[in-house]
């Protein structure tokens, strides 16, 4: 599932699924909903995509890009 268009694919990509978790984590900053996201989501999402996928899957990786985006284009926005 592409979270940002909300649109199924036949095939998961390592790719897609790291860049849709980074914009999903940083509207999560955007409008502070990290502890749910942290807490909730992110367990969730794993549960549903194949362990060699998940296991390539960094969460750290991901909110640490997520915050380095928020705070080049968006934060202010919010300040």
């Amino acid at each position: 599932v592409d979270l940002d268009q909300v649109r199924v694919y036949p095939r998961f990509t390592l790719k897609g699924a790291k860049e849709d978790l980074v914009r999903f984590y940083r509207f999560s900053l955007e409008i502070g909903a990290m502890e749910w996201v942290e807490r909730e989501f992110f367990k969730t999402y794993l549960k549903f995509i194949p362990e060699d996928i998940r296991s390539q899957i960094d969460i750290e990786y991901i909110k640490d890009c997520a915050f380095k985006e928020w705070q080049i284009k968006g934060y202010k926005r919010y300040l």
